[in-house]
């Protein structure tokens, strides 16, 4: 554990940083704590690992790490566009990156994914009109989103799909 967010630095997400996104994005799959933790073979099936393959070469790719005293992955937030023909769970529309955000689950609770997730948003306008994300229903992660501006777009069977005007 930290002491405080003051040893917490939150920088931009490189491509050097790729490799941190597919364990960053399998933390990411809420699973209730009455359900078995989902197979991370899931993160080989296109419609998963289209979130995190090539990151940082496409236009729009761009996110934010928190470490622990420079060093350490806490956290990970990152925004991605899809194209209508392969749309991601929270799509929106081609002009919207779908946000992403993982925080360690050591680290939950502690403030981490707020600080991600409005540097993120910083970073973001100017850039994009919106962004948008899929979250599932009974997750706590909805009321950061919601506390954050962002507002019910849709609500499917498995996912509520969240946007947030930048």
């Amino acid at each position: 554990m930290f002491e405080s967010l003051h040893d917490l630095l939150v920088r931009p997400l490189t491509r050097a940083d790729k490799g941190l996104l597919p364990e960053a994005f399998y933390q990411s799959l809420y699973v209730s704590p009455q359900e078995t933790p989902l197979s991370r073979d899931l993160l080989s099936l296109p419609e998963l690992a289209r979130y995190t393959e090539r990151w940082g070469e496409r236009r729009g790719d761009m996110g934010s790490v928190a470490l622990l005293k420079n060093r350490y992955p806490m956290g990970v937030a990152w925004l991605r566009l899809f194209p209508k023909e392969a749309p991601g769970y929270g799509f929106v529309d081609e002009h919207t990156p779908e946000l992403s955000i993982s925080v360690h689950p050591e680290w939950r609770d502690c403030g981490i994914g707020t600080k991600l997730l409005e540097i993120t948003l910083e970073q973001a306008r100017g850039h994009f009109p919106a962004i948008s994300l899929s979250v599932t229903p009974g997750n706590p992660a909805q009321q950061l989103y919601m506390r954050l501006g962002f507002t019910v777009v849709r609500t499917n069977i498995n996912d509520i799909i969240m946007r947030r005007v930048l």
